[in-house]
């Protein structure tokens, strides 16, 4: 009795399973492969999710497209490849502008949403041969004028402000190479021209710092971030160079009987001409119950801590 009740059990959670189990539809489980276009697909808990998955889908396709037209770039060189090559992610090729990728086929299995992305190389095609077009101009108009920045600091920090620039061109430009004929030979000597004069500039980097603040240590943090990134200190008086500036204003207040002190120390980058490149400017409050000159010396201790957390040249760039 007790193994006839056990049996019947067994066929009824069986039966259960197999009646909430919805076999997948054949685009799903036999996704289609085709020489005309790309096809992708997307799952998620929602029909949105399920969509923005496929098109991230088609970006990873395009990505696997492209590693070959990287070895014809041959560009030897640790900044390339730090910078343009190990960014060569799919979120980075999900940001890629794209013709319109149609949404063919979506449908609900369960608890999950699929969807069925699709981008005809047809359209493909002339979008980004229009696009690298309006770009080729662009490009070399920012070659001619990086060569004609003075040194080799501002040069370098010329391009890197344009990066996102020659990445768009690039990624671009080896995603046609990848998949049309003819190559775009002209893109690829550019690609290569970007970054090899990058790589000269920034082999020859040189900055002066001129700390116009009683901050202790903050000379030695500065120099220590510095050389990170292979930046050599210009300590002549007679040669103009870019140059990294540190000044700090205070504002002090007695209230209570406790001593506040509000300081904001200013970084600014100028070039060799005497332009402003960048500026930021991070604050601090420091607090004393004997002085406001104990009180502003602990403002610039916390002054100090903040700045080691950060990368001053990185935040500069995005300033």
């Amino acid at each position: 009795m007790n193994y006839l009740l056990i049996s019947l059990l067994g066929l009824l959670l069986t039966a259960c399973q197999t009646t909430n189990h919805q076999p997948l539809p054949v685009w799903v489980s036999n996704p289609q492969i085709s020489n005309e276009a790309f096809y992708a697909i997307g799952e998620g808990v929602s029909l949105k999710e399920a969509q923005a998955n496929a098109k991230q889908e088609l970006a990873a396709q395009l990505l696997s497209h492209v590693s070959s037209e990287l070895n014809v770039l041959a560009i030897q060189d640790a900044d390339f490849n730090r910078e343009y090559v190990e960014k060569r992610t799919q979120a980075h090729f999900n940001k890629i502008a794209l013709p319109a990728v149609e949404i063919r086929k979506q449908q609900k299995v369960g608890n999950s949403f699929f969807a069925q992305a699709v981008l005809n190389k047809n359209t493909l095609k002339p979008y980004l041969n229009d696009s690298l077009d309006q770009q080729l101009n662009q490009i070399k108009a920012l070659l001619n004028e990086a060569k004609r920045h003075p040194n080799a600091f501002d040069r370098w920090w010329f391009l890197n402000q344009h990066q996102t620039n020659i990445d768009h061109f690039a990624d671009q430009s080896l995603i046609y190479n990848s998949l049309f004929l003819p190559k775009k030979k002209e893109n690829t000597t550019l690609i290569q021209a970007f970054f090899r004069l990058k790589t000269k500039a920034r082999q020859s980097l040189k900055l002066k710092i001129k700390d116009n603040t009683p901050i202790k240590g903050l000379e030695a943090e500065t120099e220590s971030q510095l050389a990170k990134y292979k930046v050599a200190i210009d300590d002549s008086w007679f040669n103009k160079s870019s140059t990294l500036s540190f000044r700090v204003a205070s504002d002090s207040s007695k209230l209570q009987g406790e001593y506040y002190c509000l300081s904001t120390l200013t970084i600014t980058l100028t070039s060799q001409q005497g332009q402003t490149l960048a500026t930021y400017s991070i604050s601090e409050r420091g607090v004393s119950v004997s002085s406001s000159s104990k009180a502003k010396q602990s403002s610039y201790r916390k002054l100090l801590k903040q700045l080691k957390k950060t990368d001053i040249l990185e935040t500069l760039k995005n300033s």
